[in-house]
């Protein structure tokens, strides 16, 4: 799933996932660690986290027009109705520059 990245922090980061969040409406966004704590929480052992953002089509000719589009879309009062295009541009720039990752995570559950 999505994830935040290592170095979400940073004031661009922290504008485009928030940019991110409110396009598509994500209550959360949470990292690596936190994941790991909550489901060690409810009982889980983590097992291992691979990053597949790498394998991600992030550049495509599309995506690029789908990011211009946002771009326009923020400045005009459409972005309720529209905010899935400004939340997708905003997905695809965070895992670009690593602000967002896409993990596939792994959880034993523990035996009681």
């Amino acid at each position: 799933d999505d994830m935040l990245g290592p170095s979400g922090d940073a004031p661009a980061a922290a504008r485009t996932t928030e940019s991110f969040r409110r396009g598509w409406r994500i209550n959360t966004l949470i990292g690596r660690d936190e994941l790991r704590k909550l489901g060690a929480g409810g009982g889980f052992a983590h097992e291992s986290t691979i990053d597949l953002t790498p394998h991600l089509e992030l550049r495509r000719p599309r995506d690029r027009w789908i990011a211009l589009l946002a771009n326009i879309v923020r400045w005009l009062p459409l972005d309720g109705p529209l905010g899935h295009l400004t939340g997708g541009a905003a997905l695809g720039s965070g895992l670009q520059r690593g602000w967002i990752t896409y993990d596939l995570t792994h959880f034993r559950r523990l035996d009681d």
